[in-house]
């Protein structure tokens, strides 16, 4: 009899635990459902319980892939490679360089309708810029005000970026739209905001923090301008923080009011 009632017991034990086990994994997937679909490209719910302890499902934003990835590169060790990159040609050679010399301006080549962007409300340089990771090329953007309705600038072939950790150099490689080692006009309207793209080597996926070198001694004064500031050298720039700045170089038409 004393065995008897054991048996009785851990039943009893059983049957009342066995229900409750079976609840509190209904009550988890319940929960867990809705935070898988938050994490897909899809439309997605927010699960809450109400007073009866029914479920009501709400629905929410669905996150874009660039903020899912955004989140996901504040982790990452390793740099997450960019699937593509936008098309940023837009700049129309208006004329042509005539018999260019570097110290003389009216020789310079012209363009005109470059990539325009909203101002960028950037505190200091690094905000004014963004770099696109793919496993072919890195793409640095960055942005400049148009202070005149043409000004001129120059891009240089001694521009690299630098592995902070390895010392590693990658040279750019050229500069979508603009010509290299050569300087050049921009024809716009003062007050809009532009961008110039810089192409690089792909860099190597443990390469999350770089320098971003000039690479170039002070620049030559040119007679009749306001001349050169040499640029400056930037460094210990985590990659994945300027990637997380590509909204910014989305392209904004500029209007023009007659």
């Amino acid at each position: 009899m004393k065995s008897v009632k054991k048996d009785t017991q851990l039943s009893g034990i059983t049957g009342t635990a066995l229900p409750s086990l079976t609840r509190g994994a209904l009550r988890f997937l319940q929960l867990l459902i809705p935070i898988l679909l938050l994490s897909c490209e899809r439309p997605s719910y927010l699960a809450t319980r109400n007073k009866q302890g029914g479920i009501n499902w709400h629905s929410v934003r669905m996150q874009t892939k660039a903020e899912q990835d955004s989140m996901k590169r504040v982790f990452m060790s390793e740099i997450l490679y960019d699937d593509s990159v936008p098309d940023f040609r837009r700049a129309v050679l208006t004329d042509e360089a005539k018999e260019y010399s570097p110290m003389n301006y009216s020789t310079f080549a012209t363009y005109s309708k470059p990539y325009t962007v909203r101002n960028p409300n950037a505190d200091n340089d690094i905000e004014k810029m963004a770099i696109w990771c793919t496993r072919e090329a890195t793409y640095l953007a960055r942005i400049h005000k148009i202070h005149w309705n043409r000004m001129y600038f120059h891009n240089s072939s001694k521009q690299y970026l630098r592995d902070c950790r390895t010392g590693q150099c990658y040279y750019i490689q050229h500069c979508i739209d603009y010509p290299m080692d050569s300087t050049f006009w921009i024809k716009s309207i003062a007050g809009e905001w532009i961008t110039m793209v810089d192409v690089y080597p792909p860099l190597r996926k443990e390469c999350i923090k770089i320098d971003i070198m000039c690479g170039e001694e002070e620049p030559e004064y040119i007679d009749g301008t306001t001349g050169w500031a040499r640029q400056q050298d930037y460094l210990g720039i985590r990659t994945a923080a300027l990637q997380m700045q590509q909204s910014k170089m989305k392209f904004k038409e500029t209007i023009m009011v007659r």
